[in-house]
């Protein structure tokens, strides 16, 4: 079964998202190792979430687009 907290309030929710985001990006430019670095339009990678947003994920998101 698939996880997903549906009680934060909706500042802790934009603040999960900002934070998912900003580990994202840290993670993107530093990677842990050489092998994970991978261009993702050379394997034609299509993406993958594990979770599918419900619509307080997804309005977190959409009030959090840009911020880091």
């Amino acid at each position: 079964e698939q996880y997903q907290d549906t009680n934060l309030s909706d500042e802790a929710m934009n603040a999960l998202m900002i934070a998912a985001r900003t580990n994202a990006y840290y993670q993107v430019q530093n990677p842990g190792s050489p092998f994970w670095t991978i261009d993702a339009r050379k394997i034609n990678y299509q993406g993958h979430a594990l979770l599918k947003p419900n619509k307080k994920m997804e309005a977190a998101l959409a009030a959090t687009r840009n911020m880091v």
